[in-house]
């Protein structure tokens, strides 16, 4: 509203008292344009200089100019279509332009070095390389201190609660940024703070005779005794890894072959060696005591009278969500006959005690609030079942990620459905876009890293129609061509035929910097 003076808004009259709605705005930028020589600023009123005036038109053209930077799918599949766009728009509003992301817009407010760094590592696959790199800077300079503890909560918490993947999911996070940019500026300027980062879970304080970490606070951030975490060691494993690809810029050379023999060493003992192994059954759990013996029941306070946790006297411990991580992330063969088991019983999260699909967290009976599921955690089910090659699973999931309450509009709520105690505070996970957008691209279109080379394997959903990906690639473009869902004899780059490895995947020379990739199906 204009207090005094009378505003020409180019050939708009702006009289005092008057509000100017966006539509007022609109109409005003007529196609001849301003004036002559009219200047926005020049036209405010004495003390007004602080109202900046814009032009429309120059507005749009910036804007355009800015989406075309980044990635795009192009496809009649229309889910596909839809929660990537809704994914990759999204994401760019719930990073402030000083790389600051709470937790949940509207609901926490506070900072976790694992929600913002899978949020940025979706941001990375959808292109917002400028928007993530601000979100690193952020987490470098105020979210890891010189220990290389990680900021949980907006805040440090005690030894025995630390958040272990929170190491796993930035170094991953990181080298995704520095794998799609070519920029590892950020690496070299925070190596001292990185090193006590990937260093950390390694101390005794936090490992047995296993080589596994241990402490009391699980993943969901309860509370319980002290034991194995599997979503810890996944993202140890990980980081570990991750931290051996990016020794040169960590100028760590000499502690690569260490990080990768205790990934390797933790991995055995969480899936190969017996007595202490996260896997009964055939299929990954949850949690195992330092004795050895498997978590099945937990207890926790409860959040209000007549949740589960409170009411029911049995509370499981699994199925946990957290078990679909190590197939995402290859840690399990997705092929393999535990991956399979295990997404078999992870269907248990499945409309557990609702109707309308979507996935828990954990079992309800242990659910300290409302049962329900979640879409963060339904994500994490996804890309495993994707992987997995079980696509029927996975397009009924992704269909209810695209259709659920609030994944019409892309603002993934935390948990599903908005009602009683978290209602009024319910918040939108930025964490849930970036996952969808990792999604897209790594599991979908198959476009990932082994090291530093560039491997692309393509895993539309069966009977889809041909698919085209823009994505921005370094200092390029990677033009993705998929005619459909396969199966393929080789491929062209840049015109050239390559051909396919064994598992139907082909691996980008080393130098590759972008250009055009069409695969070429079977006729």
């Amino acid at each position: 509203m204009i207090a005094s003076g009378t505003m020409e808004v180019g050939p708009l009259s702006v009289a005092p008292g008057q509000t100017v709605t966006v539509d007022t705005l609109l109409l005003a930028q007529i196609p001849s344009g301003p004036a002559e020589g009219w200047s926005p600023l020049a036209a405010l009123p004495p003390g007004a200089e602080g109202l900046a005036l814009f032009h429309i038109a120059d507005l749009l053209v910036k804007t355009r100019d800015t989406w075309a930077v980044t990635s795009s799918v192009q496809t009649k599949d229309a889910t596909v279509q839809d929660v990537f766009d809704k994914a990759r728009f999204g994401l760019a509003a719930m990073v402030a332009n000083n790389g600051v992301m709470d937790a949940g817009i509207f609901e926490y407010g506070a900072q976790w070095v694992r929600d913002t760094s899978n949020t940025l590592l979706g941001l990375v696959h959808a292109g917002h390389f400028e928007l993530a790199r601000r979100g690193f800077v952020q987490i470098l300079e105020v979210m890891v201190d010189a220990e290389g503890k990680t900021m949980i909560g907006g805040g440090f918490d005690a030894p025995d609660l630390e958040q272990f993947d929170q190491m796993g999911e930035l170094l991953h996070a990181l080298k995704a940024y520095r794998d799609w940019t070519g920029d590892d500026s950020l690496i070299r300027e925070h190596r001292e703070k990185l090193l006590a980062l990937v260093e950390r879970p390694l101390h005794p304080q936090f490992r047995d005779d296993t080589g596994m970490v241990h402490n009391r606070r699980e993943f969901w951030e309860r509370t319980f005794d002290d034991a194995h975490e599997l979503a810890y060691q996944t993202y140890v494993i990980l980081g570990l890894r991750d931290a051996a690809a990016l020794a040169e810029p960590l100028g760590a050379a000499d502690r690569a072959e260490r990080w990768r023999s205790e990934a390797d060493r933790i991995q055995k003992s969480m899936l190969d060696t017996p007595e202490c192994a996260l896997v009964e059954d055939g299929h990954l759990i949850k949690r195992r005591a330092l004795d050895g013996t498997p978590v099945h029941t937990i207890h926790f306070p409860a959040a209000a009278a007549d949740v589960p946790l409170k009411t029911e006297r049995v509370n499981l411990s699994g199925p946990d969500a957290t078990m679909a991580l190590p197939i995402a992330y290859g840690l399990v063969p997705p092929q393999s006959p535990l991956a399979h088991a295990t997404l078999d019983e992870l269907e248990k999260l499945h409309n557990a005690r609702w109707f309308g699909g979507g996935y828990e967290r954990y079992h309800s009976s242990g659910q300290c609030d409302q049962p329900g599921p979640w879409s963060f955690a339904t994500c994490f089910v996804l890309r495993a079942q994707h992987a997995a090659g079980d696509y029927g699973r996975s397009r009924s999931t992704l269909e209810w990620l695209n259709t659920v309450q609030g994944g019409r509009t892309g603002a993934w709520f935390e948990a599903i459905p908005l009602i009683r105690s978290q209602a009024p505070t319910a918040g939108i996970l930025p964490w849930t876009s970036g996952e969808i957008s990792l999604f897209i691209v790594r599991h979908l279109l198959g476009v990932r890293f082994e090291g530093d080379q560039l491997v692309l394997g393509p895993a539309l959903y069966p009977g889809s129609p041909p698919l085209s990906a823009n994505l921005r690639f370094r200092k390029s473009r990677l033009q993705l061509e998929i005619p459909g869902a396969g199966p393929f004899l080789s491929a062209e780059v840049d015109g050239r035929k390559v051909a396919l490895r064994s598992d139907g995947t082909m691996a980008l020379p080393a130098d590759f910097q972008g250009g055009r990739v069409v695969f070429l199906a079977e006729k």
